[in-house]
């Protein structure tokens, strides 16, 4: 979808004052400065000096001092202390940072940390009496939850147990009766007397910058100021993944937590970070954290206990430390795989739905700790609000994640239907929701989203837009101005890398790279003949022709490849006059017909044996499947419909069975090189597909609690969908089966008695049964005779 360019509006550089440029110390950093309000050499100054800025004491928060005292009587007693914690980073990291500062002041001290799947956010009775009765638990200290927690406070307090509430999230009217509470955002809980800038810096901190301060206020009654340095690497971590704005206090916090991380300051981040590919000789920045260390931290939470997360945030012990790291680079590369097939399968769900505002799609067996990261993609890839619901195992509830775009506040949408769920929480462009289907079908819920949506929308036409802070020369980009453009480091929300766009370069040549040739890598020139490199991530072809100028919107950054700087433009859009407008009618894939070539499998072999290209073999049938088996170097790569994943090329020895798996194989692969191999297309028997699948619907009957998948009979018997769905229909219209259930392509089926074939032929279903069997044999038919550019391939 094509992006609305805006260039932010630009302050008259002889406006600006003269000592403010010299701070600068380049035009365009002033100019910068200034669009982000740092309009005084005050706040310039603490801005580029991070380390300079004043921070607000602990005892700024009104119950600090109780929350100290009651916390040091713990101590002095040998009071069992539970932190409980949340399975996000910023949840792992504030019970890491309390735990590693409680057991520095010698407290019997362990941590809780709920499960994803089975408890959700916040505190839960279940685990509360556990903590209770078995732990021997007399304080309760949370870190990022707790504020909304009444009735689990009361039930805690029941029990004489006391229950500090350190926390960041919005403040309901209610608060629990806690012992105390830490939260900038409730009721009362900072000091009267503080400006305004005070609490707006207090009130943008993540949950672990809250547990920080209570930290902070425990060493200082310790007066172990250097301990400060052990915490602060946690906070940046935290701070950068909960996506708190960097500034104000976060800004020190984040800055001094980076410069630590990369000294060795944890021995666990650096050692994650190096299984990430980052070095720390050139330093450590707020996007090596958010793309390096807040996925693999979040992958454990979501997929697992995070209990490997905290292990290694909290240990000094090598072997500990580089076993977790490796756990959770494997937990990154399982959350990776899942993303990729959820997005692939959600994408060819929606091939078959009417245009909408919203896409809303439901699979029960989608991983609950994953659609939230898929809906996220598919909002960047559709531009509309996506609400993708799965199955809770042990509730048996429908939950929900959502994310929106700018123009749809999807908790208002959710808010406006409350009566449909069991409860829903979240904000404008991120939200949850949780509903009994037994009370309300997913259809119901669906058809009173999307009309929400399309109330908010009041029938503005969606387009995304991408913010530009300035245009610029293509001459001035060098890299002079890209280590004056460092001193706004670090980056993060509130305080996002400065875009750029220049107008008229070059294009001179491209390729794709990346294991899948997924992104490209672009050569351009300026007007002047100065050479520019280009990035364009998650992009695999430009539609402009060489030797034309083209517009581009970038952050530039520093290559450094083999001891060589260059200057890399990473791309964020790209616009050409000499677009090639027809560009989407013309295919994209690379086609090779060996249909009429017969005994090619040893070269095949041969060539799959050498090349570098990722390919797969898509190949169902049988007969096919068992002729392949002779020959190693392909039968090693045959895959089916639901096997087959990301490759550059496949070879389709076996044909599809209709378009829409044609084209789910082709979105689900992302190939652009198809080889299309001698193929014996043979008419269907209607006899034989319906003993066949007679036969299987009685085994599973028998063997597999009659629960039946339409794609796998499909697939092994080399026919759609549609066919086995109507024999599942005549079966049943004969009284051959019960269903006892349906959901998409899963059946549960009781097979009761066999029928014979003549009284079946004279069921009501049989010729439009003929009809689809002859559906199969004509696309087939026509993906052997049809010239390859004649299909169309977009």
């Amino acid at each position: 979808m094509e992006k609305i360019w805006k260039v932010k509006p630009q302050e008259n550089i002889e406006n600006i004052p003269k000592e403010i440029k010299d701070i600068a110390g380049n035009n365009i950093l002033a100019n910068l400065l200034f669009q982000r309000g740092l309009n005084s050499i005050q706040k310039i100054d603490e801005f580029l000096h991070p380390e300079k800025m004043k921070i607000s004491s602990p005892y700024v928060f009104s119950d600090m001092k109780k929350s100290v005292d009651r916390i040091f009587e713990a101590i002095e007693k040998q009071e069992k202390i539970i932190i409980y914690g949340d399975f996000d980073c910023d949840g792992v990291t504030s019970t890491s940072l309390l735990f590693k500062t409680l057991k520095h002041l010698n407290a019997n001290v362990e941590y809780y940390i709920p499960n994803r799947e089975t408890e959700n956010h916040g505190l839960n009775t279940k685990a509360l009496v556990k903590l209770i009765a078995k732990n021997k638990a007399k304080l309760i200290i949370t870190v990022d939850c707790g504020v909304s927690d009444v009735e689990q406070v009361n039930f805690a307090n029941g029990f004489k147990v006391d229950v500090i509430i350190t926390d960041h999230h919005e403040a309901p009217e209610e608060l629990p009766k806690a012992f105390s509470i830490i939260n900038p955002k409730a009721l009362n809980s900072l000091d009267k007397d503080l400006d305004i800038e005070t609490i707006e810096a207090l009130n943008e901190l993540a949950g672990v910058g809250v547990a920080f301060k209570l930290a902070c206020a425990l060493i200082e009654k310790n007066k172990d100021f250097d301990f400060v340095d052990e915490l602060l690497p946690l906070v940046a971590v935290g701070s950068i993944a909960d996506v708190v704005p960097i500034l104000y206090e976060n800004r020190s916090f984040v800055d001094a937590g980076l410069k630590l991380i990369a000294q060795g300051q944890n021995l666990g981040l650096k050692i994650l970070l190096e299984k990430s590919g980052y070095s720390l000789e050139n330093g450590v920045t707020a996007e090596n954290i958010a793309f390096g260390v807040a996925p693999r931290i979040n992958a454990a939470g979501r997929l697992d206990t995070v209990e490997n997360a905290v292990k290694l945030l909290i240990s000094d012990n090598l072997s500990e430390v580089e076993l977790c790291a490796e756990e959770l680079n494997n937990f990154n590369k399982i959350r990776q795989n899942l993303c990729d097939d959820i997005y692939n399968e959600a994408v060819e769900m929606l091939q078959n739905q009417p245009a909408s505002n919203s896409i809303i799609l439901y699979k029960p067996d989608w991983h609950i700790g994953i659609i939230g990261i898929v809906a996220s993609k598919l909002v960047e890839q559709f531009y509309k609000p996506v609400f993708l619901m799965t199955k809770d195992q042990n509730s048996g509830f429908v939950r929900c994640s959502s994310r929106s775009i700018p123009e749809v506040h999807i908790r208002d949408v959710i808010a406006d239907n409350s009566e449909l769920f069991e409860y829903f929480g979240g904000h404008s462009q991120a939200a949850g929701l949780v509903f009994d289907p037994s009370k309300n079908s997913f259809e119901k819920v669906k058809e009173a989203l999307d009309n929400s949506v399309s109330v908010q929308l009041e029938g503005k036409e969606l387009q995304p837009s991408i913010y530009i802070d300035m245009e610029i020369d293509s001459n001035d980009i060098t890299i002079d101005l890209i280590d004056c453009l460092k001193k706004l480091e670090p980056f993060g929300e509130g305080n996002k890398p400065p875009i750029f766009v220049t107008k008229n370069l070059i294009l001179n040549n491209f390729r794709t790279m990346g294991s899948n040739n997924n992104h490209l890598k672009i050569f351009c020139e300026n007007e002047d003949g100065k050479p520019f490199e280009c990035v364009f991530w998650n992009c695999s072809e430009i539609n402009i022709p060489q030797g034309k100028s083209f517009d581009v919107v970038f952050y530039p950054k520093l290559n450094v490849f083999n001891g060589i700087t260059t200057i890399q433009l990473d791309v964020q859009d790209i616009k050409s006059e000499f677009a090639i407008k027809n560009k989407e009618q013309t295919s994209s894939y690379k086609l090779y017909d060996h249909r009429k070539k017969t005994d090619i499998f040893s070269q095949i072999c041969d060539y799959l044996s050498t090349t570098k290209i990722s390919t797969e073999v898509f190949a169902q049938n049988k007969i096919i499947c068992d002729k392949l088996k002779n020959y190693q170097e392909i039968s090693k790569r045959i895959k089916n419909r639901k096997t087959i994943s990301k490759c550059n090329q496949i070879m389709f020895f076996d044909y599809p069975s209709s378009e829409m798996i044609f084209d789910s194989i082709l979105k689900k692969t992302g190939a652009k090189t198809l080889h299309f191999m001698n193929y014996n297309n043979n008419k269907l028997n209607a006899e034989d597909i319906i003993k066949n699948i007679s036969g299987m619907l009685k085994y599973v009957s028998n063997n597999k609690n009659g629960e039946v998948d339409i794609c796998d009979i499909s697939d092994f018997l080399s026919i759609s969908d549609d066919v086995t769905e109507l024999c599942i229909d005549i079966f049943e219209s004969m009284g051959m089966i019960s269903v006892f259930e349906k959901n998409n392509n899963k059946y549960q089926i009781e097979f009761l008695h066999s029928v014979e074939f003549s009284k079946i032929k004279e069921n009501d279903l049989y010729e439009e049964l003929e009809n689809e069997l002859e559906k199969v044999y004509e696309y087939r038919q026509k993906l052997c005779t049809v010239t390859l550019e004649d299909l169309n391939l977009k």
